[in-house]
């Protein structure tokens, strides 16, 4: 949530007003924090790691830091809500262009 509150309050927009934006973002966080605690994105991943000869121990040990957990989710946050502003945006901007161009025929 803090990810998305600092990303909202970036973009100039009323924190009130995106409530729900903040509270959803926060759950993708908290799940992204969950799936990599709980190895899944390291299962998906593994295959991947051992072609390039890098041990899956030392990734599972290096995520294991809270300090670096939390960096994580405040990322998803942020990313999460950065997608989502810049979709309605650009939605924003298609309805405005089809309502223009409507009104001018």
């Amino acid at each position: 949530m803090i990810g998305a509150v600092s990303r909202i309050l970036i973009a100039g927009i009323k924190v009130v007003q995106q409530s729900s934006l903040v509270i959803s973002s926060g759950l993708m966080a908290a799940f992204s924090w969950i799936g990599i605690k709980s190895g899944v994105l390291l299962s998906i991943v593994a295959p991947h790691l051992e072609n390039q000869n890098v041990d899956t121990d030392i990734v599972l040990n290096s995520l294991s830091d809270f300090y670096t957990m939390t960096l994580v989710a405040i990322f998803v946050g942020m990313f999460s809500t950065n997608l989502y502003l810049f979709i309605s945006q650009k939605v924003e901007q298609l309805t405005l262009q089809s309502s223009q161009s409507g009104t001018d025929k």
